[in-house]
């Protein structure tokens, strides 16, 4: 006689194939290809149906009147499971579990295929599954060898769910507080550039120039306030040749600059207004070290001018304080 190792179901010795499931069938008295054994009805199948019965008891009072923790009532379960499939002695139950075996296997094979999340995570999973297979296969009764399979697969697959869940929360754990980092180096960058570093050393913002050209192509800075052009810095030379620029507000020439060093040879800007000096404009840095240009009149700092881009990426320079060539005349406002 032969037999089918997943329905457990005799057939004469010339059939080769199951007519429920279409597995190849077993020669008695040889190893089926899955391990399984065939089918004997005899006491020993009642007394596992009777042990069976006693555990699942057992399970139900201890969920009902004991009241156990959570564990213990997920461990209930899955043993209520395993002892459902040998209490029922169901084929069709028993079928579908063989069948879950070799759909465990084939599902692993593809994860290992798969990313990096899948090979760590989801392999393992399944891996533990398909070990669970491995170990249950010398049970010789099908319902007691599918009823352990099924409970411990429960707890392999609950352990698989946590380890996926916890992975997931460690990611976005580590996201969230590499986002926070980010925002708190971002917003302490913009604390030391707001108030040490590109805010004009505390002085109220007052204008603005930008690089551009006249009518004929000659270069020149537009000096705005107010989001209105007030005047214009023009290169130029004096009648030496030497470079100067000349500084027009509304139109009128009010002013020139002059290229000059200090005497240790620092370069500046000297400011003059009606053919005498009135101020100057000294290049120096922040505490960030970012390029800027201190606004000195009759030997005071009033303002600065701090270069950068606006949001086109098009050069400029901010103006804070006062006293900056080309703009209106007004007592300096600090913070």
């Amino acid at each position: 006689m032969n037999y089918c190792p997943c329905c457990v179901l005799l057939y004469p010795s010339q059939s080769t194939f199951c007519q429920q499931c279409g597995m190849p069938l077993a020669l008695s008295g040889q190893s089926p290809v899955s391990g399984n054994a065939p089918v004997s009805i005899s006491s020993s199948a009642s007394l596992s149906r009777l042990i069976a019965l006693s555990v699942a008891v057992a399970c139900l009072v201890l969920q009902v009147f004991l009241r156990a923790e959570i564990l213990m009532q997920v461990l209930s379960v899955t043993i209520l499971a395993g002892c459902g499939v040998v209490v029922s002695h169901s084929r069709a139950m028993v079928r579908m579990l063989e069948r879950s075996g070799l759909w465990i296997e084939r599902r692993m094979n593809r994860a290992g295929k798969g990313g990096r999340f899948s090979r760590l995570i989801v392999k393992q999973s399944y891996g533990l599954c398909h070990l669970v297979t491995l170990a249950t296969r010398r049970i010789g009764d099908p319902f007691v060898r599918n009823g352990l399979r099924l409970s411990l697969w429960i707890v392999a697959g609950i352990i698989g769910i946590s380890v996926a869940v916890a992975a997931v929360v460690a990611i976005v754990y580590v996201v969230i507080i590499i986002a926070v980092l980010l925002f708190m180096l971002w917003l302490m960058w913009k604390i030391l550039e707001q108030y040490l570093g590109q805010s004009g050393g505390g002085y109220r913002p007052s204008g603005r120039t930008r690089p551009t050209q006249d009518w004929l192509g000659r270069p020149k800075e537009e000096v705005s306030q107010g989001g209105k052009n007030v005047g214009e810095i023009r290169p130029s030379q004096d009648w030496l040749g030497r470079p100067k620029e000349d500084v027009y507000h509304e139109g009128k020439k009010i002013g020139e600059m002059r290229p000059s060093e200090d005497w240790l040879g620092n370069p500046r800007k000297e400011i003059f207004e009606d053919g005498e000096k009135v101020g100057e404009i000294r290049p120096a840095t922040d505490v960030l070290g970012n390029p800027k240009e201190e606004v000195y009149r009759d030997g005071k700092k009033v303002g600065e001018q701090v270069p950068g881009e606006d949001w086109l990426g098009h050069p400029k320079r901010d103006l804070y304080g006062s006293g900056h060539p080309g703009t209106k005349k007004e007592p300096d406002k600090s913070d």
